[in-house]
């Protein structure tokens, strides 16, 4: 059986919309760098998808699922003919509603993060901002400050910019893209390694 495409949605860091597929509740990525985030590099895309798992992982690990309202999906890597594919179970971001005569679908709403590459960055509701805080001095990460390049201030956040928030139409948090959920080394430690040209 092939499996086309997935229809709608956004694309992300790892790809575009036609390297996203979904099965059976499943989100499939193939990390391939079509955008030159990585410089060119499926290498390091493909490495990226190994921190998205390291990042879900130690999320997953700090939220309390009888106390706490913040979702995280359950992810894997697999490598598969020289490809890498990150599978992640699908949230619950849309929702059907049904008001007697007609069904409607019902969007989760970004509250924190970014969706357009860092010209807006957003960080709205103070129970998550509160839940990420709890879960940052866990993981020892530093509140700090994002500007968006087209906002007019910036913004505390507690977590990379690239992983967003979304409240579901139950009031929970969803959170996606963890593959920049802790700071890299600084280039003085990490002699040994390619510097990025950008």
């Amino acid at each position: 059986k092939t499996v086309v495409p997935r229809e709608g949605g956004h694309s992300d860091a790892f790809g575009s919309k036609s390297q996203i597929y979904e099965a059976r509740g499943i989100i499939f990525k193939i990390l391939v760098d079509n955008h030159g985030i990585f410089n060119g590099s499926d290498e390091y895309c493909a490495k990226s998808g190994g921190h998205a798992i390291r990042g879900s992982r130690e999320y997953l690990k700090l939220c309390d699922y009888t106390n706490s309202r913040v979702i995280i999906p359950l992810q894997t890597v697999v490598d598969w003919f020289g490809f890498r594919i990150l599978a992640s179970a699908k949230l619950p971001l849309v929702s059907h509603t049904f008001d007697g005569s007609q069904m409607h679908e019902v969007n989760a709403d970004l509250i924190m993060g970014t969706a357009d590459r860092g010209q807006h960055v957003l960080n709205k509701n103070r129970d998550l901002d509160s839940e990420m805080g709890r879960i940052a001095n866990e993981l020892n990460l530093a509140k700090h400050y994002v500007k968006g390049e087209s906002d007019l201030g910036a913004r505390s956040m507690y977590s990379s910019v690239d992983l967003r928030g979304y409240e579901n139409i139950d009031g929970n948090f969803c959170l996606l893209n963890f593959w920049r959920s802790f700071p890299s080394e600084h280039p003085s430690c990490t002699s040994h390694l390619p510097r990025s040209p950008r």
